[in-house]
């Protein structure tokens, strides 16, 4: 039993005994207050001397004001010489003056050596508490962090994407939110992503460079914030693979048909797996939002990807185009005070968002030319590479297309396989590079360019946007046809290079001269 208990106990003990074994009457106001000053009964004295006695056992410290004492003093002894006699007033007198002799002051001393220990002992067991709960706190926040890493490791197992591939995605979709903070809404954005809400799978359709690209991934992360987990896939066996029937999936693909034109390859895998899609989509859980030029949706092949017609949203349609006030806010943000001067040209191309954002990379430009005939001014400045002794840049440009818009950078600074050192050696002499020429050099004439011409992707080098890399293509292919044939990528040739034009608005199709088509 504690101090308290003893205490609180030997108080009712006390009013026990006054109540059941005596005749004493109360106080007015009862045993538990300080009676009156003027009531001097017994029972009046008994509780006067039971106050003053809990104030001192209650009293947390040895000492106490001269004042108090004396009242204290004086309360008690009057009241002890009423109940006791004169014999008693005097003992009071005495015991009050009284020297400590060397028992007592024994005793005092073993009291305030007590008190001290007393003290030290509350300390300590204070610091102990305090790191008692230190300790406690981070138990807690231990278990806390087992438990979400438990809660991680469990999702992980249940996730069918590889941890790797989750790490990559994850970087890819932190690289479109620093791009969308520059995004501009619009009302084909809202249109999109009414329809996507609405339908299990949306194609956006537009020309190059009109901002499909964009407007897709900003819808996108529209939908993450709806709580879809956003998968960029580039084939249809990664949505076969990675569909997780307990999570809603928005799946996003880029040109998913082919760049230029139709692809055959994905056009007959898209084909053998569009029913099995079909069926995941109807399910509810996941959704599909896929980007195609409009050349290649446009092809009669692709009738028969029936699932993939149901709901188109063409950005150049008469309802999702972009209005005359959204194009002046485009060429706002990213011109600047120069935008004026350009009014007259919004609806000169289709690509003009694109447009602005190449003219705010390389604002020297003439505006008016730019915006005008872009192309020209770029391939001006492409010829002014290689006629003012710049060949190592117009080289750099030249090696993006070589190796179809995926300059690899541990090509310029590792060892390669031979028939890297060939391509590069070919299309340094295509480019009239003095042999020799150190490929970090054609590194450094690259991060150069970047924000002009280039950008880097990772350890990767490519144009700024495709737009500007089907110009290039088409330039150095009219520039060095032969050197393209002999050196380039297969993929680039097949899907670059015809032996006769198309249409009259394939613009950038590479057409084979007649006395080179019959050497090949």
């Amino acid at each position: 039993m504690n101090e308290k208990e003893n205490k609180v106990n030997l108080d009712k003990n006390i009013k026990w005994i006054i109540k059941n074994l005596t005749s004493v009457n109360p106080p007015i106001n009862g045993f538990d207050y300080l009676p009156l000053p003027g009531e001097t009964t017994p029972g009046s004295d008994l509780a006067r001397i039971k106050w003053y006695r809990n104030i001192l056992a209650h009293h947390d410290s040895n000492t106490m004001p001269t004042g108090d004492f004396n009242t204290a003093w004086r309360n008690v002894a009057d009241a002890v010489s009423r109940l006791g006699g004169l014999s008693m007033n005097q003992e009071c007198q005495d015991l009050k003056v009284k020297m400590l002799d060397q028992s007592n002051q024994e005793i005092m001393l073993e009291i305030k050596q007590s008190q001290e220990e007393m003290k030290e002992l509350r300390q300590t067991m204070d610091i102990e508490h305090s790191a008692l709960r230190e300790n406690l706190r981070d138990l807690q926040d231990s278990h806390s962090t087992l438990q979400t890493e438990h809660s991680n490791v469990t999702e992980i197992l249940k996730d069918p994407i590889p941890w790797n591939i989750r790490e990559q995605i994850n970087e890819e979709l932190e690289n479109w939110k620093e791009d969308d903070k520059t995004f501009i809404e619009t009302n084909g954005t809202k249109c999109v992503l009414k329809c996507i809400k609405e339908n299990g799978c949306v194609v956006v359709t537009a020309s190059f460079g009109s901002g499909k690209s964009s407007l897709v991934r900003h819808v996108a992360l529209q939908m993450q914030n709806e709580g879809y987990d956003i998968l960029p896939v580039s084939n249809p066996k990664e949505i076969i693979k990675w569909y997780n029937p307990i999570k809603k999936i928005l799946f996003v693909v880029d040109d998913f048909c082919g760049t230029y034109s139709l692809n055959p390859m994905k056009f007959e895998n898209w084909k053998n797996l569009m029913e099995k899609i079909k069926t995941l989509v109807e399910k509810k859980p996941v959704k599909l939002i896929m980007s195609c030029r409009l050349q290649v949706y446009k092809d009669g092949q692709m009738e028969s990807l029936s699932f993939f017609q149901a709901c188109e949203c063409n950005l150049l349609s008469a309802d999702l185009c972009l209005l005359k006030t959204e194009k002046q806010s485009i060429a706002e943000f990213y011109l600047k005070t120069n935008a004026s001067e350009i009014s007259e040209f919004y609806d000169m191309f289709d690509c003009f968002p694109l447009l602005c954002q190449l003219y705010s990379k390389n604002s020297k430009l003439n505006i008016i030319d730019f915006f005008t005939n872009p192309f020209i001014v770029y391939k001006e400045e492409i010829d002014k590479l290689q006629t003012e002794g710049a060949h190592v840049k117009y080289c750099a440009l030249a090696l993006c297309v070589m190796f179809n818009n995926q300059l690899k950078e541990e090509w310029l600074t590792e060892h390669v396989d031979e028939n890297i050192k060939t391509i590069i050696k070919n299309t340094y002499e295509a480019c009239k590079v003095v042999e020799g020429t150190s490929r970090l050099v054609l590194r450094d004439e690259l991060d150069s360019l970047i924000h002009t011409f280039i950008r880097k992707d990772g350890e990767v080098y490519r144009t700024i946007h495709d737009k500007l890399f089907d110009f290039l293509a088409f330039y150095f292919g009219s520039e060095m046809i032969y050197y393209l044939i002999n050196n380039a990528k297969s993929q680039f040739i097949s899907e670059r290079f015809f032996f006769e034009r198309k249409k009259k608005n394939d613009e950038f199709t590479i057409v084979v001269p007649e006395n080179i088509s019959k050497c090949i």
